[in-house]
């Protein structure tokens, strides 16, 4: 990487102006404490056998380019980039520019998925162009951890987006969201791509494997695996999803364990009948997501019921007579319940 300084730089995840960055590496951004890689202009090396005739404007192509990144100007950057391709294509330290202002011409801070595989894209032409580059490696390593916590920074701040009825409430997600936590994890992803490191599937895999957002993949009768959105509606397959992920870690950590598949609750209530779509089950989910989660303690003793409900379940589902005395005692009396909540 060059020892360019640049005059002004944003965070990555929220956009806020950073300070004090000069001749660092990194800075930690004051208002959303997360930390900016700083990704100074690379010095471009002029590919063998470009016409003669070029090299004056295309060095002047370079310089305006430069200076349009030092003052954050990277949509002129960006132009003046694809002005110089025009002329040496094969400049693989030009591309590396390019991937470098497209991760800053962003839309009211935020990335979005199309931007961020042109970024990949890019930097693959930029490898392709110059396999040997003394600064890809540098480049793609801080795109990479700049694309993850912009991508993991608004999936995070990502909330219901549907209203309950009758309360006003905002408590579950359109199918847009659902789409739009899949390009954030999409980004993550294509971050893994450019620069493989463990940190960026680890937040996919736990949300595909319902640790965090949302429940995507169940099991049916049979034990297997099922997702529990209609994948028609997603566009995509979250079981797929997950396999893939997991794969990919595994390549660069053959010891990689994925979490378990966490199971949506209602553990008890699912094996007193049988069955995890039986109504009184089903009332009992929408019992706990659209009453119990509202109350001071429902989180709390939702995580209390995730823990020790599992474990109980384990053995209803071995007697019969545990079964109908779980149903008697606890199912049937919570389902009236409620009932009695909802008029």
């Amino acid at each position: 990487m060059s020892n360019i300084e640049l005059l002004s730089i944003s965070c990555s995840c929220c956009g806020a102006k950073l300070d004090s960055f000069q001749g660092k590496e990194e800075v930690k951004c004051d208002f959303c404490d997360n930390v900016t890689r700083i990704i100074r202009p690379v010095s471009v090396n002029i590919s063998e056998g470009i016409d003669s005739s070029k090299i004056d404007n295309f060095n002047n192509l370079i310089k305006i380019m430069e200076q349009s990144m030092i003052a954050e100007n990277y949509k002129e950057a960006y132009e003046y980039c694809n002005k110089a391709l025009e002329i040496d294509p094969s400049c693989g330290t030009l591309w590396e520019n390019k991937a470098i202002c497209c991760f800053w011409l962003r839309t009211d801070n935020d990335i979005i998925e199309s931007q961020a595989k042109e970024i990949s894209t890019y930097l693959i032409a930029a490898k392709n162009n110059d396999p040997n580059s003394a600064t890809y490696d540098s480049t793609a390593g801080n795109l990479a951890f700049n694309l993850y916590f912009a991508a993991w920074y608004r999936y995070l701040l990502f909330g219901y987006d549907v209203a309950d009825e009758k309360t006003g409430e905002f408590d579950s997600y359109s199918s847009k969201a659902y789409k739009k936590i899949i390009s954030y994890i999409g980004m993550m992803e294509l971050a893994f791509d450019i620069s493989p490191n463990e940190l960026y599937l680890t937040e996919p895999i736990n949300e595909f494997s319902n640790l965090k957002k949302v429940i995507w993949i169940n099991s049916n009768k049979k034990g297997e695996l099922v997702n529990a959105i209609d994948i028609n509606q997603l566009g995509t397959n979250p079981i797929k999803l997950r396999e893939r992920f997991i794969i990919k870690m595994k390549k660069i950590n053959p010891s990689y364990e994925a979490p378990e598949i966490k199971k949506s609750g209602c553990f008890i209530a699912t094996s007193a009948m049988g069955s995890y779509d039986h109504p009184l089950v089903v009332e009992l989910r929408l019992f706990r997501d659209h009453w119990i989660l509202k109350q001071k303690w429902g989180k709390s003793f939702v995580n209390w019921y995730y823990t020790y409900g599992a474990m109980a379940a384990k053995f209803i589902d071995k007697s019969i007579v545990l079964k109908k005395i779980s149903y008697i005692f606890i199912v049937k009396p919570l389902y009236y319940i409620s009932k009695l909540v909802k008029k």
